[in-house]
């Protein structure tokens, strides 16, 4: 538990989003003509660390940008939010890039380009948290070189109290990787990849039997399960609308580790952080972009 607001480091991806606002999302083969288009700050990682500064978190940024002005944007909009950002590389090439596609009920299909999220050196990372000091969590996404996740993961284990893995998009790992984790977090396409199991209950049991602490599975609509130190289920939150779907996933795991690294009890305390942060996702969806429809803390509380 911490005592004031934690201190998150997050290792993860900085994209830059081209968002094309669509009436409908192309079929294969099939034309369709932007209504709008916009370039917003991004990725995965990027997108967990401003959810987190927004609820009160103290959040340093480790990944990669390139040599190119998406660099600036990236680097600008994490400053806005007070995020240390000093443990970012620059590699040569482009920043990292994604197109999204969002259509009138905020539904999306996303492409992403690595870019220097490629080019992460997970020893530069491991200096800059060593260097650091100690935090709360330590929190990582699959949008880097799963080899450079699994090296951070294992040689980090012991300058931070829990690591939570976001194990987004979805890829094959290791049981080793798996035996660092403490808290997994997925949603149920993903947990069907990682288990081949199409029953999400099965597949959140099977998750959890090769983590440390906890796996949450979310479902969507359906709200999600949850198994580990403590075995349930929670709703989700309905929107009062839905503009944009692209950060509900990242603001949802953002609540969560906030919650985690402040409550006293995980197994006592898990439904009322997990009720939480859905309703922090339920406020995401209901406006757009991805990193500016993050709440603040004043905003989930109200």
């Amino acid at each position: 538990m911490s005592t004031g607001a934690p201190v998150v480091s997050v290792v993860g991806s900085l994209n830059a989003d081209r968002v094309l606002r669509v009436p409908d999302l192309p079929r294969g083969g099939q034309t369709v003509t932007a209504l709008r288009t916009r370039t917003l700050p991004g990725g995965k990682g990027a997108n967990q660390a401003v959810a987190l500064a927004r609820l009160g978190c103290h959040v340093r940024m480790l990944g990669a940008v390139g040599h190119d002005p998406d660099a600036t944007l990236l680097r600008s909009a994490l400053r806005q939010e007070r995020i240390d950002v000093e443990g970012l590389q620059e590699v040569a090439g482009p920043s990292g890039g994604a197109t999204v596609l969002v259509d009138q009920a905020g539904e999306n299909v996303i492409v992403v380009t690595p870019g220097a999220n490629a080019q992460v050196d997970a020893d530069e990372v491991l200096g800059r948290l060593a260097g650091a000091g100690p935090v709360d969590v330590l929190l990582l996404q699959l949008e880097l070189p799963v080899a450079a996740v699994e090296k951070v993961a294992r040689e980090a284990r012991g300058m931070t109290q829990r690591i939570v893995l976001n194990a987004a998009p979805a890829t094959e790992l290791s049981h080793e990787l798996l035996g660092l984790v403490d808290v997994l977090v997925v949603n149920e396409h993903e947990a069907r990849e990682l288990t081949g199991l199409a029953d999400p209950t099965r597949a959140v049991t099977r998750l959890a039997a090769q983590v440390r602490e906890l796996a949450v599975v979310t479902l969507g609509s359906r709200g999600g399960l949850y198994a580990g130190v403590v075995t349930g289920e929670f709703s989700a939150v309905a929107a009062d609308q839905v503009a944009d779907t692209t950060g509900a996933g990242d603001c949802f795991v953002a609540a969560l580790c906030d919650g985690l690294a402040r409550c006293a009890d995980a197994a006592s305390d898990l439904p009322g952080v997990l009720d939480r942060a859905a309703r922090a996702a339920a406020l995401c969806v209901g406006r757009h972009g991805a990193q500016p429809a993050m709440p603040t803390r004043a905003e989930l509380d109200d």
